[in-house]
């Protein structure tokens, strides 16, 4: 899972209004589904923020897949055109942190989204436009997966 915001949104917002900030939104959109893999999910979880699953993606190909979305948006300049007076381009960035999801370990979808928001978080503090992983796949298992494991074998063995 990896989990994108676009840096300084508000900015675009407040300096050339919505309908600049839509077009920017559209713009990333656009470059994240041309540099993923036609089996991959991207969609827009709120405001500026997207994710992108990346189903039977190795965990070392990972931040290559990242790195992508990342210079691909960084390198694509938003025409805003007729979205303000007088047309402009602009140049955004992503920030992009992510979380893996082993096939051995039993987890939740938002226990797996914290941890990709984790990652998020320290590309936006180390100061954005940056990619921040899990190192590895996840070998530490949280309380809460280590429950649903033990609830699942305890699930079983009454059967």
């Amino acid at each position: 899972l990896l989990t994108l915001d676009i840096d300084h949104f508000k900015r675009v917002n407040d300096t050339w209004g919505h309908n600049a900030g839509d077009g920017v939104l559209r713009a990333v959109a656009a470059a994240l589904i041309d540099s993923v893999r036609p089996m991959d999910l991207v969609a827009r979880v709120g405001g500026e923020e997207f994710a992108i699953i990346l189903p039977n993606c190795a965990s070392t190909f990972g931040q290559t897949v990242a790195e992508r979305v990342r210079r691909r948006v960084e390198s694509m300049p938003v025409a805003l055109g007729a979205l303000v007076p007088g047309g402009l381009e602009i140049s955004v960035t992503v920030s992009i942190g992510g979380a893996f999801a082993p096939q051995w370990v039993r987890s939740t979808p938002q226990l797996w989204q914290e941890r990709a928001d984790q990652q998020l978080y320290m590309a936006k503090s180390q100061g954005r436009n940056l990619v921040c992983l899990e190192p590895t796949a996840m070998s530490v298992v949280s309380h809460e997966e280590k429950q649903l494991l033990f609830d699942t074998f305890q699930m079983q063995d009454l059967e």
